[in-house]
């Protein structure tokens, strides 16, 4: 980046580095879909489905993300691996506020 203003160059640096969080969260998700496809997936969809029931019960989330996340486990490990790999304009809030934030630290 060298030439470049420095507000411009620190803009473009920040950009970058906010993708790489986003790809990250896009690999978080793509992992939990290939989970609740194995023997565990039973209780990993269901330790983010109570999750989703915090959030709720607490009003801790907006309702737009408790409904669009059940959406999300109605559908499995599909849903999960659709969204992860899609580039809809809902996707990286949604990634950002996730069920599944757990799975990196299993």
């Amino acid at each position: 980046m060298k030439g470049l203003d420095p507000r411009m160059a620190a803009r473009l640096k920040a950009l970058s580095e906010q993708e790489e969080r986003y790809a990250a969260l896009r690999r978080l998700h793509l992992e939990a879909a290939e989970v609740a496809r194995g023997a565990e997936g039973g209780e990993l969809l269901a330790r983010a489905g109570k999750q989703i029931d915090v959030w709720e019960a607490n009003r801790t989330c907006s309702r737009v993300y408790v409904w669009a996340w059940r959406r999300i486990l109605r559908d499995g490990a599909n849903g999960i691996q659709k969204l992860a790999t899609s580039d809809a304009w809902y996707v990286k809030p949604l990634l950002q506020n996730s069920p599944f934030g757990f799975v990196g630290r299993r």
